[in-house]
């Protein structure tokens, strides 16, 4: 991935890869959304939009408003309570990460038993 300016398709293409291994590395272990989440947390959190600021502003920039709205709601039901603008917007791109990799691999999951 370069440093560029970040797209939709960019973000919507890193999100849906980030599924994908994470069931490629964990399907021995896993086989229900809950199982493979664990990991799914484990990897936002660690991921360059999050860690950093610029990245997590081009994320949500470049996001869909429902998404940014969804990742919102769960921040507030968190409770959190960023200690910036910037650290909001991290905590906003972990979140929206989460969210679009758990619709990745539940997507997954149900095509798999079809």
């Amino acid at each position: 991935m370069t440093d560029s300016v970040l797209t939709y398709r960019d973000c919507y293409d890193e999100c849906k890869s980030l599924a994908l291994d994470i069931i490629e590395e964990h399907k021995g272990e896993c086989d229900t959304l809950e199982g493979f989440m664990e990991y799914a947390w484990e990897s936002a959190d660690q991921h360059q939009w999050v860690i950093y600021y610029y990245r997590s502003h081009q994320f949500l920039a470049a996001i869909d408003g429902d998404l940014r709205y969804e990742a919102e709601e769960t921040l507030q039901d968190m409770g959190a309570t960023p200690e910036s603008y910037d650290d909001y917007a991290s905590q906003l791109t972990y979140w929206a990460i989460n969210i679009w990799v758990s619709q990745f691999i539940e997507e997954s999951l149900e095509s798999a038993t079809a």
